[in-house]
């Protein structure tokens, strides 16, 4: 864990993952954001965006969930991934990139401009 602390120390570093959130939760400085989506529509975008069948989408997005269940309990066995953990929380159904970089940006000080 100490190479994604050293990783997420530089100002404006990111670190993207399922693990970041805890990783960082003692870090002050730093911002979590947690993505979420319907099943429904997590197949139908997986579907489109790796040209599977339904069916195939389906079948991975499970397997993806239950590898994610299983990488969290085997680091933080005892300590639920619960939304309070989160300082953000964006539904990418309801909203585009383009709108929740624009949902984040403020909140670490970022300009649209650039």
């Amino acid at each position: 864990m100490s190479v994604a602390l050293n990783i997420s120390l530089p100002p404006g570093g990111v670190l993207v993952g399922l693990g970041a959130a805890l990783i960082t939760r003692d870090m002050h400085a730093g911002l979590r954001v947690r993505i979420i989506a319907p099943f429904a529509w997590r197949i139908r975008n997986l579907a489109k965006n790796e040209s599977l069948s339904e069916p195939q989408a389906r079948d991975k997005v499970h397997l993806l969930d239950r590898d994610r269940e299983a990488f969290w309990h085997r680091f933080w066995p005892n300590i639920p991934n619960v939304p309070e953990i989160y300082h953000l929380t964006l539904n990418a159904s309801l909203l585009t990139e383009e709108q929740m970089v624009a949902s984040v940006l403020p909140l670490i000080g970022g300009d649209r401009s650039q």
